[in-house]
């Protein structure tokens, strides 16, 4: 019993130190790059974090409005200026911004779409439950910030990459998707996917 809890902690660490970074490398994804700034981060006062928070949204809206036609229209609509760094963005700016619909999602995906995004794009969909499932895109950059938010909540509780985790995952589409592959990358992060609707 000792000797499996040491050839698991073993086997944990070899995850977490070089087979996790290694793939994260190979996708060229920053994963652990912004794990860095989110571990940092998290620290900042409030005032530190609403300044962050400004900035990299006043960031999001730049790039939605030089790659995204939709995006762009409703942006210019709103009167928010996101081609002059002089002007700040501010909350009474977002307020301008309406809000945006799962039926906005599916009637102008096309025009939401960042084709040249670095890394390239993978397709997604939720898990319809609200009827008809949603269909939408993730870059490499929109991955590696999930994967390290991800990261930096579990070691809260105590759980760092490499350890073993169950994950029950609500999007069938998704699932029945998976392949050999995807499986065998899972089992050696030592993850174990369950279908929620199962």
């Amino acid at each position: 019993m000792a000797d499996n809890r040491l050839i698991n902690g073993f086997y944990s660490k070899f995850v977490s130190g070089t087979l996790f970074p290694l793939h994260e490398w190979v996708l060229k994804r920053p994963t652990f790059s912004y794990l860095k700034e989110l571990e940092q981060s998290q620290w900042l006062p409030r005032e530190g974090l609403e300044q962050l928070q400004m900035k990299k949204l006043a960031s999001l809206l730049s790039i939605a409005s030089a790659n995204c036609p939709w995006h762009a229209r409703r942006i210019e609509q709103a009167n928010i200026n996101v081609r002059y760094k002089s002007h700040a963005l501010s909350l009474t700016d977002l307020r301008r911004l309406p809000t945006m619909t799962k039926d906005d999602a599916r009637q102008h995906r096309d025009q939401m779409i960042w084709r040249q995004v670095p890394g390239g794009l993978d397709q997604y969909s939720t898990g319809g439950s609200s009827g008809e499932p949603l269909v939408f895109f993730y870059g490499r950059w929109r991955q590696a910030s999930d994967a390290a938010g991800r990261m930096r909540a579990h070691r809260w509780w105590g759980v760092d990459v490499g350890d073993r985790e169950v994950y029950l995952w609500g999007a069938p589409v998704e699932l029945d998707k998976t392949d050999r592959i995807k499986t065998l990358r899972d089992r050696l992060f030592n993850h174990l996917v369950l279908n929620a609707f199962e």
